[in-house]
């Protein structure tokens, strides 16, 4: 097995690697497959893991578990990975896991937007809502604020600037952080906060943020409850016209054994 940590965030490679080390490591508790490919073309892994010398997978009531189909929510690749590791680490010691996974399956998928998570990851990371495909239009947007790893820390955070009619004040208790300012308080130093970036055709008084060329929202392409763009920001033109959200539609609509998702 690959030293596995569940306090760092891993890029696509590294995600990779650790899943197929899992899969060779554990042949009888698990199996790695690719249920498709991104925008980008890279393969959306899908874990299955059960005992399979009770009983195939199919034939058993299985429990879906996906994670990371915003672009910077990584966090919950992380927990995909730790529940992995702890249903085979813990098979044949500990009875629930072991009862588990001879009489259930477990269908996960850490990172179902591989694309938008390599973007937040990168050595100069740029934070988007989920796929990189340009939508609705292909034309970059202009002015505004745009975010970005200004200082090169391989960070984006937020930077408080100085605004007598701003909603910030400095905490009391910890000058770090910020609290907000009381409605009717006056003759403090406050504070606007906006994310690190640069401010284009800046008007001396209104900051906007930019909106991004990549709008989707991955969450809001399946069939359930979509709705054109007009009513829906980021649905796409059609349900399931997404690669990654086609990926896991069409293996969820062909395991019918699955009983719950998370």
């Amino acid at each position: 097995m690959p030293d596995v940590r569940f306090d760092t965030y891993y890029r696509y490679e590294d995600l990779t690697r650790i899943l197929q080390g899992y899969a060779e490591a554990y042949p009888h508790l698990v199996r790695l497959e690719s249920i498709g490919k991104s925008h980008e073309g890279r393969d959306i892994w899908l874990v299955t893991a059960t005992h399979f010398a009770t009983g195939e997978d199919r034939h058993k009531p299985a429990l879906w578990v996906d994670g990371n189909i915003h672009a910077s929510e990584i966090a919950p690749s992380s927990a995909c990975l730790y529940l992995i590791n702890r249903l085979v680490t813990a098979y044949g010691s500990d009875p629930d896991v072991t009862r588990c996974l001879d009489t259930r399956a477990f269908y996960v998928c850490p990172r179902v937007n591989p694309d938008g998570a390599e973007l937040a990851l990168a050595d100069k990371p740029r934070i988007i809502r989920s796929s990189t495909r340009p939508y609705p239009y292909e034309e970059d947007p202009l002015g505004g604020l745009v975010m970005e790893d200004v200082d090169g820390d391989g960070r984006i955070l937020m930077m408080r600037i100085p605004d007598p009619n701003g909603p910030w004040k400095a905490c009391p208790d910890e000058p770090r952080l910020l609290a907000r300012r009381d409605p009717a308080e006056t003759g403090g130093q406050y504070y606007r906060l906006l994310p690190e970036g640069r401010i284009e055709d800046y008007d001396g008084v209104l900051v906007r943020m930019r909106p991004d060329k990549e709008g989707l929202d991955l969450n809001r392409n399946f069939p359930v409850h979509w709705r054109q763009e007009h009513e829906q920001e980021g649905a796409g033109p059609y349900p399931t016209s997404e690669p990654e959200v086609r990926a896991l539609a069409h293996f969820i609509a062909h395991h019918a054994n699955i009983t719950g998702g998370v």
